[in-house]
């Protein structure tokens, strides 16, 4: 019996401090699921592509690796130019699924050229991958968590965002530790983290898009889509306002 109240205790704890509702708890899941594969594909292809860039010369003393860091600040600022300009004309959910299947395909290639064209294409080839890194690293995450904040109502947010958001530090540091793990212990070369990193990838893409399936078979319903058809019904009526109006303003006699 002591057993069994210590454990209720325990369960009860548990549920205070990760405040989640029995009706969220799918969405939550494959959401925290999907967040903490990303990040840890994440920090293993940072340390992978800093390890070979780090030691290259580019010019003048300057290491590929501080090279890569000025440019790839120039890529992500012409990247979130061009993702301003799309963003708010495409929903959400797709935005995500678009900037993960533009990003796998860019890592992709990249990477299997590191391994069809060689040496000759290593330090090249780590320099593009940093600047697809740093595109995962800000403008997916960034649009990320504006796709989370639509799920969830204001009240709800409050309780989901900070629990989401401890998936990153988990990740971060799981992947750190387990990164020499995998390549000094298991010999696991850098070029072969970069193939784990688009199958990460690949594993969030699939993931999201059968996000759907996957909690319609636990019940629950598409909150994003919901907002999204509530969303263009006020812009039809709207629309049909405007619309209204417009034909009022033209049969008025003052413009006669």
């Amino acid at each position: 019996l002591a057993i069994k109240s210590e454990g209720d205790f325990v369960r009860r704890f548990l549920r205070r401090l990760v405040d989640v509702h029995r009706e969220e708890l799918p969405q939550f899941s494959v959401l925290s699921i999907v967040y903490f594969i990303f990040i840890v594909g994440l920090v293993w292809s940072e340390n992978a592509i800093r390890a070979e860039l780090v030691d290259i010369i580019a010019y003048d003393d300057v290491t590929l690796y501080k090279a890569a860091q000025f440019y790839g600040s120039i890529f992500v600022v012409v990247a979130s130019v061009i993702y301003t300009a799309y963003v708010d004309r495409i929903p959400k959910n797709r935005m995500v699924m678009i900037l993960l299947i533009l990003g796998v395909t860019a890592i992709g290639s990249i990477t299997a050229a590191l391994f069809i064209l060689g040496d000759s294409f290593q330090a090249i080839g780590y320099f593009l991958l940093f600047l697809w890194h740093r595109f995962f690293f800000y403008i997916w995450v960034v649009h990320w968590f504006t796709y989370i904040i639509d799920l969830y109502d204001t009240q709800a947010a409050k309780r989901i965002f900070p629990l989401l958001s401890a998936a990153r530090p988990i990740g971060t540091m799981l992947a750190g530790l387990s990164f020499s793990l995998i390549t000094i212990n298991l010999g696991v070369g850098h070029n072969t983290v970069m193939v784990i990193w688009v199958a990460i990838v690949v594993a969030v893409t699939a993931i999201f898009g059968l996000m759907p399936f996957i909690l319609e078979t636990q019940g629950v319903e598409d909150s994003l889509g919901r907002r999204s058809t509530t969303v263009s019904n006020t812009q039809a009526s709207g629309l049909k306002s405007l619309g209204e109006g417009f034909r009022y303003v033209m049969s008025s006699s003052f413009l006669r």
